[in-house]
Order: C-alpha cells, then sequence, then structure tokens
C-alpha cells in the first residue's frame, strides 16, 4: 500500500501546530536537522508533514528526535507520529511512534 502525505513544516511551524514550546537549544537542533525535500539521502536529517502530521526520519536521527520530543509530550494538544527509516532507505511496519 502506498501512502501519501503532503506538506513541509518548519520546526517553529511545528511547534505551533502540536501546541509545545520547544526550549532554543532544542529547536536549533531540529532545525539544524530538518530538510525541505523529503528524499531522505541521509541518516541524520527528518522531513515533517502537515498531512498527515506527522516526522519522517533518518536511521541515525529518529531516535535522538523521539528522545527530545517526549520532553515535550505533557504540552502536545494534537496527535502525530515520528516513522524512522531503517538505513538501507527501507520504511519498517513497526518503528511508527505515536504521540
Amino acid at each position: 500500500m502506498m501512502e501519501i502525505r503532503f506538506g513541509n513544516l518548519s520546526v517553529e511551524e511545528f511547534e505551533a501546530k502540536v501546541g509545545a514550546e520547544f526550549s532554543e537549544r532544542d529547536k536549533a537542533w531540529m532545525e539544524k536537522r530538518r530538510i525541505d525535500k523529503a528524499d531522505f539521502q541521509d541518516d541524520d536529517l527528518f522531513h515533517i508533514f502537515n498531512l498527515p502530521l506527522g516526522i519522517v526520519a533518518g536511521a541515525n536521527v529518529g531516535p535522538l528526535l523521539v528522545e527530545k520530543l517526549k520532553k515535550y509530550k505533557s504540552e502536545f494538544t494534537k496527535h502525530f507520529y515520528v516513522e524512522t527509516k531503517e538505513s538501507e532507505n527501507k520504511v519498517p511496519d513497526s518503528d511508527n511512534l505515536p504521540f
């Protein structure tokens, strides 16, 4: 089954959409690793989609990003997913982490 995703949110837009206020340090860390084009050629980068609301992250950055986002879980007003791609650029079925 092919999934269709739309949008390219900035870290600031994502922050506003989920109702959280990230620290300047975490925001800078995320901005450094966010990519505009969802081509996922680098395991150290991620992309934020608007529809459905979520993040697809490279194998290296995904677990680090999840740890950062867990700090803000009580602030989130919307649900979203974080999906970590395997390093061979295959999307695993079981690594979707909803918040």
